[in-house]
């Protein structure tokens, strides 16, 4: 299926008030825009510490310490008995993975002391009203979608027909 090209661009969720942002490319690729975090690395490059959310995460470089965010991190929860690793690439990318299972991709921006994710969340496609999200890995959700002015639009749920998400286009 094709993408509705208004629905390109970049979008915001109402109930998301942190400033995340939502992006559809006219390929029909979602990407989730985080807002940029604090960072920093140990003078001896040997841990990156990761300020979100309120918390401090602090990871271990998997390999020879370096003073770049370029290369492997990763952390052990005990409170969920896993890993979580990331791997920052030199072109920009990255993949998140837990216990060596891929969680997520995408790319990352440094802003000096400051790390901005953009993850891949998928492919959204429509036909008409239907609008239809592959997620990665194998998920599919699909809506009735319609917009209720050019710059705004609404999914509902297909058999109930209940509201479930508000879009508005991002202002610039």
């Amino acid at each position: 299926m094709p993408i509705d090209p208004r629905l390109v661009g970049f979008w915001n969720h109402v109930s998301v008030t942190d400033g995340t942002s939502f992006e559809i490319t006219p390929a029909g690729k979602y990407f989730v825009h985080d807002n940029p975090f604090p960072y920093e690395i140990s003078r001896d490059g040997t841990k990156l510490i990761m300020h979100t959310s309120g918390e401090n995460v602090v990871y271990k470089r998997t390999g020879d310490p370096a003073t770049s965010l370029t290369g492997a991190w990763s952390h052990a929860y005990a409170e969920y008995g896993e890993t979580e690793t990331f791997i920052f690439n030199e072109d920009g990318s990255y993949v998140n993975s837990w216990d060596d299972t891929d969680y997520s991709i995408g790319f990352f921006i440094d802003h000096n002391e400051k790390l901005q994710i953009i993850e891949y969340r998928g492919t959204v496609s429509t036909d008409g009203t239907r609008y239809r999200h592959e997620a990665a890995p194998n998920d599919i959700y699909e809506y009735r979608f319609e917009f209720v002015e050019e710059n705004s639009f609404n999914l509902h749920d297909i058999d109930t027909g209940q509201l479930e998400s508000v879009y508005h286009k991002k202002s610039t």
